[in-house]
């Protein structure tokens, strides 16, 4: 797709930090300076937002979890015209850096027009960003032209993709994304984003009625992932996972997970659905209940205790050793 002048202008602070020039040696207002160049880049008429991410210092986040694993990095003092002698892993793979980067950085003034509002455009490379674009411009109703343009220069029509969609689909989506992996929830072993969505073909109602509803019980949860994980691996002809289990053993292939890989599901599709809240849900605030372990400031996921397999299933294997 071709991209239009839009009117407004998104951009990923989070992504922008990876896009622009890090001085060396250098004070927040150099930084500030750079996001200005890479904004020159855009239509002058264009109103021009960066959005940075919101970091609980006092609370704990499922996506600790994921920022620990990109690496540990020391805490710097940080003020706007301090020089900062570091590179910037040590700022953006430390939560509590960015955050002081963050608010430092939205003091500082960038050139903007305020106007009616009729084309949107995103600029970021994050596939949540354009499932949750298409899920709420299909749930809001958008008459506003949106559009998500990668740092790459490829735009792509959200507006179009909901039309094609509609909005069952749209709204099944989010579940699909959810439980096929994102940075709060594991892939499933074997199968990417590509079969998972073949799965738009069957209407799966759980993925929407019962995935970030709050007050879905255990059963509606583990109904969910039946219907998802079956078909996903190809087992249409089973009806509980120890069939499945018992099919994949037979094969020589690594069952997919359930129980805390669908609590955890539940738990990210409850805060994509309160996106347009100020606060998450209550249900979605103690992390603890959804498969995630904390132990002080350290963010970690549970091991299913659970049997690998069925009991009848762990009989032939061990009839079968020699």
């Amino acid at each position: 797709m071709t991209p239009c002048a839009p009117n407004v202008v998104l951009l990923d602070a989070g992504h922008l930090l990876y896009h622009v020039v890090w001085p060396v040696s250098w004070i927040i207002g150099d930084l500030a300076a750079s996001f200005g160049t890479r904004l020159a880049h855009y239509p002058p008429v264009s109103k021009k937002i960066i959005l940075f991410d919101r970091y609980d210092q006092d609370a704990p986040s499922a996506k600790d979890h994921k920022r620990t694993r990109r690496g540990r990095a020391k805490e710097v003092r940080l003020t706007p015209n301090i020089f900062i002698p570091c590179r910037e892993e040590v700022i953006l793979h430390n939560s509590k850096n960015k955050n002081l980067l963050n608010q430092t950085l939205c003091s500082y003034p960038l050139p903007h027009n305020t106007q009616l509002v009729n084309m949107l455009d995103c600029v970021v490379d994050d596939i949540d960003v354009f499932v949750l674009l298409v899920y709420w411009t299909s749930r809001m109703r958008v008459v506003a032209k949106i559009q998500m343009e990668k740092w790459n220069g490829d735009v792509l029509d959200i507006n179009e993709t909901v039309q094609r969609l509609g909005p069952k689909k749209c709204s099944q989506l989010l579940g699909i994304h959810a439980l096929s992996g994102c940075d709060t929830v594991s892939y499933p072993f074997g199968r990417g984003k590509k079969s998972a969505l073949k799965l738009l073909e069957i209407d799966i109602p759980g993925l929407d009625q019962v995935l970030g509803q709050p007050g879905a019980t255990h059963a509606q949860l583990q109904e969910t992932a039946y219907t998802f994980f079956l078909p996903l691996y190809g087992q249409k002809g089973c009806t509980t996972m120890n069939d499945a289990r018992g099919h994949f053993y037979r094969g020589h292939k690594k069952p997919p997970p359930l129980k805390l890989h669908v609590l955890r599901a539940y738990l990210q599709m409850l805060l994509w659905k309160a996106a347009d809240k100020r606060d998450p849900p209550e249900e979605a605030r103690n992390i603890a209940y959804f498969g995630l372990i904390i132990e002080g400031s350290a963010i970690t996921t549970a091991v299913s205790t659970a049997p690998v397999a069925p009991q009848a299933l762990l009989d032939a294997v061990s009839y079968s050793c020699s």
